[in-house]
């Protein structure tokens, strides 16, 4: 499921649009992840208690996001479908 909630206009990370989304899936955070390609996305992550995903491509290098230390670092958007269905 894909669920936005809006814009965030705060200081980064914060992790409450997250937590409103798995609400209103009714999904707890450990069952969940959070995709993005920037250590903010994954700090995001880990104060809502969820997995993270690094993909690279995006904002940040290999270098920048492994120090990070996301759950998963991926070269690609199109690993995300291997680790959702428990692959990798």
């Amino acid at each position: 499921y894909i669920s936005v909630t809006g814009v965030q206009t705060c200081a980064l990370p914060i992790s409450e649009g997250i937590l409103a989304c798995l609400a209103r899936m009714g999904v707890a955070p450990e069952q969940a992840a959070y995709v993005g390609d920037t250590p903010i996305d994954v700090q995001t992550s880990r104060r809502a208690g969820v997995r993270s995903l690094a993909v690279l491509g995006g904002a940040a290098d290999s270098a920048l996001l492994s120090t990070a230390q996301p759950d998963w670092l991926l070269a690609s958007h199109a690993a995300i479908a291997s680790v959702v269905r428990g692959r990798d």
